[in-house]
């Protein structure tokens, strides 16, 4: 991380209940033999990234902080339904199959958040996922169902730090999502 800065990124950071509901399908998962070995992402930080930021220099926060405050987008629900596995970096998560219309519409105004504060912000392809483990081998075949659905009412502005013991996020913004 860069001397003045912090590392940065926008999520939708589940409530109290839907975070009991995904860590019930990371345990059920668990017992998956080819995902026994893999680390399980602690569930204080399970989240759903929309946008990683990077190194954000801390006189940029509170301008990206005030542009967030001011994104109209509707609360929406996203139907958890499915699962994936990213190769390269050895992830396991679940995800939707659609992404809402209010989903996108969010995407789009923290995007231009994010371009108009963020030097050097690229946006990534997007895919709605959560991840539960991670040096997970490619779990070939999940048999059981993976659904939860997942009432959307705000966004997040979270710090990340990387320490040997695992990352530790703090939520340094929570906006509620609603139309102006």
């Amino acid at each position: 991380m860069l001397s003045g800065s912090k590392r940065l990124f926008i999520a939708l950071w589940p409530d109290p209940d839907t975070r009991s509901r995904l860590a019930a399908i990371q345990a059920q998962l668990a017992h998956n033999p080819r995902l026994r070995h893999a680390k399980p992402v602690s569930i204080r930080n399970i989240h759903l990234t929309l946008h990683f930021l990077g190194d954000v220099a801390e006189a940029n926060i509170a301008r990206l902080e005030s542009c967030l405050a001011r994104v109209s987008a509707a609360p929406f629900s996203l139907a958890i339904d499915r699962w994936g596995y990213f190769p390269k970096a050895g992830v396991f998560w679940i995800g939707a199959s659609n992404t809402p219309d209010a989903m996108t519409c969010l995407l789009e105004y923290t995007t231009a958040c994010a371009a108009a504060v963020v030097e050097n912000y690229r946006p990534q392809r997007f895919t709605p996922h959560v991840t539960l483990f991670r040096k997970a081998r490619h779990p070939l075949e999940i048999n059981q169902p993976v659904a939860c659905e997942w009432a959307i009412d705000r966004f997040t502005l979270v710090s990340s730090r990387t320490h040997p013991e695992g990352a530790v996020y703090t939520v340094l913004g929570d906006w509620l999502l609603r139309q102006r």
